[in-house]
């Protein structure tokens, strides 16, 4: 979600994503924040943070695990 409308401090925009799936081992979940800014209308830079859990089950017992992240990135928009 890129929300177009909303920007501050000189064009600043937010942005988030979100990711739900699965697989053999259990389900998976991953969300994504960060500030989009751009430098002109076809070059962008961005900078983040990440979350990802996998929960899963060994021996009838339930576990989790977590990787957090920063992200940067550049967009070219065409």
């Amino acid at each position: 979600f890129r929300p177009t409308e909303v920007s501050f401090l000189g064009g600043i925009q937010p942005y988030f994503s979100t990711l739900v799936g699965g697989s053999e081992l259990g389900p998976l979940v991953r969300g994504e924040l960060g500030l989009q800014f751009p430098l002109s209308s076809h070059f962008s830079i961005s900078a983040g943070t990440d979350a990802t859990g996998m929960f899963y089950q060994f021996l009838n017992t339930n576990f989790s695990t977590w990787k957090f992240g920063l992200n940067t990135g550049v967009t070219f928009n065409f």
